[in-house]
Parts: C-alpha cells; structure tokens; sequence
C-alpha cells in the first residue's frame, strides 16, 4: 500500500493514460470518374438528431492523466446537476453537519495526527498504518452517519439519485483505474480491492486535510503572534522561519491544502511538548486565531 494515500500528506494518487484500440479502417472505395452536378444540399453532411451525452467527473489531461478533482466527488457531481435552490441548501446544511462532526473529531485529536503525520513522512509505514487505525476508531460519530453519498443523495429528488450516484461512482472507477495501471507501470501488481482501499483512504485523508485547514485557516501564518503565544525560543523561531521561507517559495504564493496542513504539522513539531499543547488548547477553544 503506497502510505501517502492513507493521511492528510497524501499529495494524490498515480494517474493513468486511457489507452484506446481503434478500429480498422475500411477500404477506400475506388475513386469515380463520374462527374456528378452538386446539389443544393450536397455540401451540409448527413443529418444528425442531437445525441444527450450524460454528465461526467472524468477528464483526462493533454498527457493522458486524469484530472483530479479539488473537492469531493460528491460535491461535484451535485454540481453538475439541475438543482432547486431548496435542494442546494439541504446539500450544503449536510456539508455543514458533517464539517462539523469532523472538526470536533480533528481539534480535539491533533496530536495523535501529528504523530501519524511524522511516522510517514519519517518513512515509517508500519508505525503510522498502526498509529492511525488506532484514531480511526474516533471517527465513529461521523461513520455512524453514513457516507457523504449516502446523505447527499438522500437530499436529491428520488429522480436525479440514480445519476448522480452513476457520476461519483464513475469517477471512483477511474481513480482506481490509475491506480492499478500505474503500480503496473511500477512493475507491481495491485488488485481492484487494493485499489479501492485506497481510494477510499484517500477520501478519509482529504476530509482530515480539509478539517485541519478550516482549523488553522488558508492565509499565511501570523507568526509573530504564534511565537509570542507559546514564547518561542530564538532557536525556534529561526527554524520555524525557515520552514515558512521554504513553504513560500516553494508555494509561490498559491500553496495547495495538502502543503498548507504539513507547513502546520512543521510548525508544532518544532515545539516543545508544552508549547505544542498550550497552542493546540488554545486553537481548541477559539483563543488565537491564525488566519
């Protein structure tokens, strides 16, 4: 199992080009020496009923991979479809429910993600694979709801259901597709089970990331008032700055969500135990903001 797919430092998943077999031509037909008068309409081709092609997620770049989305799946395919104000509201009321359960679930356990988070960027698998099924259990309030599938679909009109789960589960298919063919590429073998495990891994990770960034927000960190409120050391400071400098550059100003949570995760593990518990209760109960 690739370990990137299963946390918020998931930066994707392997992308696939789409190989397709074209059909032989047929024979030219001999070229006529007849010499025929064009007719009024000999030049406007043959006459075409409009054909309704059905909505999709799945894109492939100029490369041949696949475009990923930048937010659920779910969500963009309810985007994609014809919906009344009402229903669009009712989405977003199941959007909200749900960030909400997650939020309390993340602020109340950074810590353990931070451990997580540093087991697999330290390259220890097995560590982080333990560490984090051991915090999946508190996701529980959010599992007890069902999939955000689920609830979104349980908010549609019964007749926009069916295609709209058609759409995300046509976009999950590619997702594992890539997969596949891209272990394949690697000379390794991976099954579609496999394959949708991560997936599914993945999505968790996402939802984490996204939970981890409504924490700390989207902007740069206001560092000075982060190092005035845990009473950051000279030495702290320094490091913590030239991780921010690292972050920039390599951001160049439009830093993804992915790239936004590790610098967070960077930040408190430059921290004393202390320090990173009096700034974590803080976040926790709404007394520093560092937007």
């Amino acid at each position: 199992m690739n370990t990137r797919t299963v946390l918020p430092s998931l930066v994707g998943l392997g992308l696939n080009a789409f190989g397709v077999a074209q059909a032989a031509s047929p024979p030219a037909p001999e070229p006529s020496t007849q010499t025929v008068a064009p007719g009024p309409d000999s030049l406007a081709g043959p006459h075409l009923d409009p054909v309704e092609v059905a909505p999709s997620l799945v894109n492939y770049g100029y490369d041949g991979r696949l475009k990923r989305l930048e937010t659920t799946p779910e969500e963009a395919a309810a985007e994609l479809l014809d919906l009344s104000e009402e229903t669009r509201s009712a989405i977003e009321q199941v959007l909200a429910e749900r960030a909400a359960v997650l939020d309390s679930i993340v602020v109340n356990h950074l810590p353990e993600l931070i451990e997580i988070f540093t087991s697999f960027q330290g390259g220890d698998a097995a560590t982080g694979i333990r560490k984090y099924l051991r915090f999946s259990r508190e996701l529980r309030p959010l599992n007890a709801r069902g999939s955000l599938q689920a609830e979104i679909a349980g908010v549609l009109p019964e007749s926009l259901r069916a295609g709209f789960s058609a759409i995300v589960e046509e976009y999950r298919a590619a997702l594992v597709d890539d997969i596949r063919a891209e272990a394949e590429a690697k000379g390794e073998k991976l099954g579609r089970r496999q394959a949708a495990l991560q997936v599914g891994l993945s999505a968790i990770g996402e939802e984490i990331g996204r939970s981890v960034e409504r924490q700390i927000g989207n902007g740069a960190l206001v560092l000075q008032r982060l190092y005035e409120h845990v009473d950051a050391t000279a030495e702290q400071q320094a490091a913590i700055g030239a991780r921010v400098q690292e972050f920039l550059g390599d951001t160049k100003g439009a830093p993804t969500r992915m790239q936004t949570v590790r610098l967070f995760f960077d930040i408190l593990r430059a921290l004393t135990p202390e320090q990173r518990k009096h700034l974590l209760n803080s976040i926790r109960k709404g007394e520093l903001s560092l937007e």
